[in-house]
């Protein structure tokens, strides 16, 4: 929150009481008791909405985030830390004009050098970004997050799979399993051709020991067959078994990964955790040297070095 709004909701706030926030106060009403409660009600009810706005970030909800900054900030006007967290939740959705207009106006009601420091060199970087957006075909859209892509900017397709390899084991037992499959069907037709019929006699060149010896036969290659299909059957069963516990692969290196997000903050205080502040962009995968804590004013900043 604003340090103003921390100053006067909390008996107890970070850091040291704000300067501005007795002329505040008088300047709403000038020996007048209820021009100081209506105030104070302007304020507390910013603070509500700033911890709203705060719990849909947690949960996502980016656009009921800045919807409830913006309430806030017409509640209290004053309310600098407001202003600076709307300008986050902007750059996080790729608005970054939106995002360098409240950190304009942030600088116009920001007075500690500090802080200033910080808000300028986060608005160099939005002023890089949105130069590398158009120098790689984008357009930066005020009223949508998503950048355009330019005609002719090249569009990569996804192979779509479950990324597990093909293991030996998985292959040795998917051969056997085709293999026995196989001789199960070769067999299986050798008994059905072989069998000899239920109404057969003997007859001229057809003794009752052919008969035996084909029956015998047939016999033998179901016997062979049905082995054969039992057998291809676990192989299959073990193939896909050992192909489930096959570990996926592992993304490459160098992989995009997505830098922290900056969040709205508690009251009094702002945190911004953007990568690239004081560092070429080539090192947002570099560590967090230390997380300071600064007082400025009625409130205190979260600031991570990075």
């Amino acid at each position: 929150m604003t340090a103003s709004t921390s100053a006067m909701a909390s008996p107890g706030p970070q850091g040291a009481a704000s300067p501005e926030a007795p002329g505040r106060a008088a300047s709403a009403a000038p020996g007048s008791g209820h021009g100081v409660d209506e105030t104070q009600a302007r304020i507390d009810r910013a603070m509500r909405l700033h911890d709203e706005a705060r719990a849909s970030y947690q949960r996502g909800e980016y656009r009921a985030a800045i919807a409830k900054l913006e309430e806030a900030v017409a509640s209290d006007p004053e309310g600098k830390e407001l202003v600076y967290n709307l300008a986050i939740l902007h750059e996080k959705l790729g608005e970054i004009e939106q995002a360098e207009a409240h950190l304009k106006r942030y600088l116009q009601m920001e007075t500690q050098p500090r802080a200033r420091a910080d808000a300028e060199a986060m608005l160099r970087r939005l002023e890089g970004a949105k130069k590398e957006m158009l120098g790689k075909g984008l357009e930066a859209r005020p009223s949508s997050g998503t950048p355009e892509a330019s005609r002719g900017a090249e569009v990569r397709r996804a192979r779509v799979g479950d990324g597990r390899p093909l293991s030996a084991p998985v292959l040795v037992a998917g051969g056997v399993s085709v293999s026995a499959l196989l001789t199960g069907t070769v067999f299986g037709l050798s008994a059905l051709l072989r069998a000899p019929a239920g109404d057969a006699t003997t007859g001229p060149g057809v003794s009752a020991e052919d008969i035996l010896t084909d029956a015998r036969h047939a016999h033998r290659d179901a016997v062979i067959a049905d082995v054969a299909f039992l057998l291809g059957g676990a192989a299959f069963g073990l193939a896909l078994v050992l192909h489930l516990n096959t570990p996926s692969r592992a993304l490459p290196a160098g992989s995009p990964t997505v830098p922290p997000a900056s969040a709205p903050t508690e009251r009094g205080a702002s945190v911004s955790a953007s990568a690239g502040r004081g560092a070429s962009a080539g090192r947002r995968s570099a560590p967090a040297a230390a997380i300071a804590v600064e007082p400025y004013g009625a409130g205190a900043r979260l600031r991570l070095g990075f």
